[in-house]
């Protein structure tokens, strides 16, 4: 992305070559500085803007480096929405159930026809998309609570917000519950009179969002009714749930209860999530 915009880059990584080959690869058409294997104190002093993965801690020592020397730090998720206007964004979080959610939102709009595109923790980079929008495109959005910390920077949030739910996770790198459900709320937290926020109501942590947006707030849970959901190809409860979030988030598209149904019995699921291996 920044490379095609004709800026200098370097990425530094404390993986070594051998590590990194797939992405190394993809890399190989642009003249990247690559600095393998560790980090040096330079790179961060010296840079116009540090893109940060969102791997790595806000508290990194390196990027300390970078602030104290007032280099700003941003991530891809910052840049993306600088990009694109956030009233065509529908953005999903929630410690499960976001990649199911935010993948049948694409796979409803589709069979709307609605022109939509579907990135981010899903493993596709949302910057990428940016040079293939079309003008009426929708953009859906898997967002991470790391990729959320980038929202926060911003002061922004998606038009349409999705929480599945808030449960114990990545408590590796947050200090306690709090912390980690407050590092989700800046889904919500910008969004504006007029927006959408679709929430839980039988998670508690998810439903408590409902206090910080100003946004419209749609309820749902695993009890919604689903069309079609007696022929669906996925199953589950938390799968009901995960279908009723995304029937909530699309709502103002006007879609027919038919193509609905025909979107959720045509919906393969998400690869590796509940299959079938005996009987």
């Amino acid at each position: 992305f920044f490379c095609e915009r004709g800026a200098i880059v370097t990425v530094t990584d404390l993986r070594e070559a051998a590590e990194l080959e797939s992405s190394l690869a993809a890399l190989a058409e642009f003249d990247i500085e690559l600095v393998l294997g560790r980090h040096r104190e330079s790179d961060f002093k010296e840079a116009d803007l540090i893109i940060r993965n969102p791997a790595v801690p806000a508290d990194s020592e390196f990027l300390r480096i970078a602030r104290q020397h007032g280099v700003p730090v941003d991530m891809e998720m910052g840049i993306f929405f600088d990009e694109c206007d956030r009233d065509r964004i529908i953005g999903v979080t929630g410690t499960r159930g976001k990649s199911t959610t935010a993948t049948f939102i694409h796979h409803l709009l589709g069979e709307h026809g609605v022109a939509a595109v579907l990135a981010g923790n899903i493993r596709r980079s949302a910057v990428a998309l940016l040079g293939l929008l079309g003008p009426a495109d929708t953009v859906v959005l898997e967002l991470s609570s790391w990729q959320l910390e980038s929202l926060e920077q911003h002061g922004v949030s998606p038009a349409v917000a999705v929480v599945t739910n808030v449960l114990p996770d990545h408590l590796n790198r947050y200090p306690d519950m709090e912390s980690y459900a407050a590092a989700k709320t800046p889904i919500v937290r910008y969004q504006r009179p007029g927006d959408l926020a679709v929430l839980n109501r039988n998670n508690s942590r998810a439903a408590d969002f409902a206090d910080i947006t100003t946004a419209e707030v749609v309820w749902f849970s695993d009890d919604n009714a689903v069309p079609g959901w007696e022929q669906a190809r996925i199953a589950g409860d938390h799968n009901r749930a995960n279908l009723a979030a995304a029937i909530a988030a699309t709502a103002r598209f006007g879609i027919p209860e038919t193509t609905i149904a025909r979107a959720v019995e045509s919906f393969p699921g998400v690869p590796y999530r509940l299959q079938p291996v005996g009987e």
